[in-house]
């Protein structure tokens, strides 16, 4: 039987109920709307937490766990997974990761609120049909668990 990874102990950041994680794509088509997302965020008083931010560490997975377990609220746009074709699977896997953190993490964590965008209404569900009963509308709704 393996050894389980100990679980780390972190606090609450003093930050933390200011720190908004985004999930979206990061190329050229979508910079406008990312930079729109960030101009609300802060004009909001709250900050804008993202992967695409300097950082010394080598490990991009553990970086964007790292800035969920900061973040009490989460931006997560599913807009551009291509259901025609095999899609990239980073925006949902990071979805999972910040619920998963909202339902097995430290008590300030299940504070955790997050908006999930997508194109259309319930295009989500062709994707990941263990979200079934989460209902995201197009682009405006938001859900609690």
């Amino acid at each position: 039987m393996k050894n389980r990874r100990k679980t780390i102990h972190r606090t609450k950041p003093a930050d933390y109920d200011y720190n908004v994680f985004i999930n979206c794509p990061f190329d050229e088509d979508f910079k406008e709307l990312f930079r729109a997302m960030v101009f609300t965020i802060h004009a909001c008083g709250f900050a804008a937490q993202c992967a695409l931010e300097d950082n010394n560490q080598t490990n991009r997975l553990q970086r964007i766990m790292d800035l969920i377990g900061e973040c009490r609220f989460g931006i997560h746009d599913l807009s551009r997974i291509d259901i025609g074709k095999m899609p990239r699977n980073n925006m949902p896997l990071e979805l999972g990761l910040f619920m998963g953190c909202r339902q097995f993490g430290h008590a300030h964590d299940q504070l955790k609120e997050y908006l999930v965008l997508d194109s259309d209404p319930h295009r989500y569900k062709q994707h990941i049909t263990d979200l079934g009963g989460e209902d995201p509308g197009v682009t405006t709704t938001t859900r609690r668990l």
